[in-house]
């Protein structure tokens, strides 16, 4: 059973400002707390670890298949070319398989959030 275990893991873009690791980890967190799923984290550039780094870990840690779930809002190159062509080179090297969930694209209640956003700032 130890070669069909299951992981989460997130994939952000990557910032050298260490707010967003920030704030990936609280999403994971709450993600974590709504799925009871565990959920790790990646970053396609610019942070640490990167999907390589993570991968190679989860891998010694067992893992053999990944939910990939992109922390992205929209599916530019980096969700439909890049990702991908990193897992299929690590799929390759470990034998691990994945499947990849849809990025956020459009959701009604990303209105809702942009409307608080302009509601904070009150009457400009």
């Amino acid at each position: 059973m130890r070669d069909n275990k299951k992981i989460v893991l997130m994939i952000a873009h990557g910032s050298r400002i260490n707010e967003t690791k920030y704030i990936c980890e609280k999403v994971r967190d709450d993600l974590e707390g709504l799925t009871g799923e565990r959920v790790e984290i990646a970053y396609m550039e610019l942070a640490k670890p990167s999907i390589e780094e993570k991968v190679e870990e989860l891998y010694n840690d067992g893992y053999r298949r990944f939910v990939v779930l992109p922390f992205f809002l929209f599916s530019g190159m980096h969700i439909k070319s890049d990702i991908p062509e990193v897992l299929n080179a690590l799929c390759e090297k470990y034998g691990i398989s994945y499947v990849m969930a849809r990025s956020i694209e459009y959701d009604r209640r990303l209105a809702d959030i942009l409307k608080e956003r302009l509601q904070e700032i009150g009457d400009f």
